[in-house]
């Protein structure tokens, strides 16, 4: 299957980056929620039993299938998720620390969204030839029913180790943050397809026309915002355990 180049194909379309802007900031915000709730700040219920426990995986659905439209835009994929993953083995290193010598506990991100991000942009990197074999019109159920199943079945418990980031946990593992492949990667795959179409320019003109301020600005500075946010409210929780006593 071909993709047609057409003229700015590579140009930024403002609202994707404020729906990746307006995604990443709920995710802080959700972030800094929890933060408070793990350590007694906020009564559990508001995440656990309410509208925030529905939201954060809506928008983090969102934001990983934009992250798969973006991949219609980007000149290097593999390259992309390298990087992305790199930072993603950062953030796993930080948070140990945090966690192992700040006694600030469930602080580990294990394999979270960052780790999904990155990977998933390498396998898609690596296969996107073999993807694109699969008819256009086929992608979209191919996919959605692969997602609902993932939805359906992941994560699952296991007894056998090593295999979390596929979406199998055992006992010993712990993650901050989870985003298992099995459970997310159709997800994105559904973005890929979506990305063709919107880079077409196949879609109403004022999805291209959009224009507001902020949003775009920070979605375009995602993975900024996601490394800065975790160090930014680890401090947050520190100084609000030292002056609350």
């Amino acid at each position: 299957m071909s993709t047609t180049h057409t003229p700015g194909a590579h140009a930024r379309i403002e609202l994707i980056d404020a729906l990746r802007g307006l995604s990443i900031l709920l995710m802080v915000f959700y972030h800094f929620a929890y933060d408070l709730t793990l350590y007694g700040y906020l009564p559990v219920w508001l995440l656990y039993n309410d509208l925030l426990g529905f939201l954060q995986p809506f928008f983090a659905g969102i934001f990983i299938v934009l992250s798969g439209v973006s991949c219609r835009f980007s000149r290097s994929n593999k390259k992309r998720g390298a990087v992305t993953l790199a930072f993603a083995l950062a953030l796993t290193l930080v948070t140990w620390l945090a966690q192992t010598f700040f006694q600030m506990e469930n602080t580990l991100v294990s394999f979270g969204i960052l780790h999904f991000l990155g990977l998933s942009a390498l396998i898609y990197g690596f296969d996107q030839p073999l993807l694109d074999q699969i008819p256009t019109r086929v992608q979209p159920y191919v996919y959605g029913v692969l997602a609902v199943l993932g939805f359906l079945l992941f994560p699952m418990h296991t007894d056998i180790p090593h295999l979390w980031a596929l979406g199998f946990t055992d006992a010993a593992f712990s993650s901050a943050d989870y985003f298992p492949m099995l459970k997310w990667f159709f997800l994105f795959l559904l973005g890929t397809w979506a990305g063709i179409p919107i880079r077409e320019h196949r879609l109403p003109g004022w999805f291209y026309s959009f224009d507001m301020p902020f949003l775009p600005a920070a979605g375009r500075h995602t993975l900024l915002i996601y490394l800065l946010h975790q160090p930014v409210l680890m401090g947050i929780v520190l100084l609000i355990r030292h002056f609350a006593g």
